[in-house]
């Protein structure tokens, strides 16, 4: 598990010991209702298998010391990307999501291979594009009735992507690549 501070200078990404509570506290957060239309929810038992997979980080944001945010990336090593499995705030709409994308981004492009981030967002959160687009990211594509819903629905899907180039141009000259 990977605790994210907020990007920056005074603040850069480290590592950290996982708090006991983490893996219960994500299963709890993507396990609400107001959750359900737009992220899957697993139990920690799965999320602890992410965690051993050797592919993948669990992130944890903890701005303030107490997590507000996690996401799940996935690297693809061969093809130098990572894609951001999962991603979601404790409180959205509260301004802090360009600050905890900016996080995610910087943990996905701290390897000097990774030349893309990518994500997919279900087309009916308005809230979350808003926040990938302000945050820079480009839209690739849609996948359409790709994702079956808790509720049995289909969601069509928007990609989003951005390129280390893109990424190094946001973060001017402290950005490493």
């Amino acid at each position: 598990m990977i605790r994210l501070p907020p990007p920056g200078p005074a603040a850069p990404l480290r590592a950290a010991d996982a708090a006991a509570g983490d893996l219960d506290w994500i299963h709890a957060l993507t396990a609400r209702a107001e959750m359900g239309a737009f992220i899957p929810v697993d139990p920690a038992s799965r999320l602890a298998d992410f965690m051993a997979d050797p592919a993948r980080e669990v992130l944890v944001w903890a701005p303030r010391g107490a997590p507000e945010g996690f996401a799940i990336l996935i690297r693809d090593a061969a093809n130098g990307r990572v894609e951001v499995q999962r991603a979601a705030l404790d409180a959205p709409g509260r301004g802090a999501g360009r600050a905890f994308l900016d996080a995610v981004l910087d943990r996905g492009f701290a390897d000097p291979d990774c030349a893309k981030v990518y994500l997919d967002v279900a087309a009916d959160n308005p809230r979350a594009i808003r926040a990938y687009e302000r945050a820079g990211m480009t839209r690739e594509g849609l996948m359409r009735a790709h994702w079956r819903r808790r509720g049995g629905d289909r969601a069509d899907l928007i990609l989003f992507g951005m390129l280390r180039a893109e990424w190094t141009a946001l973060r001017g000259a402290g950005a490493k690549g």
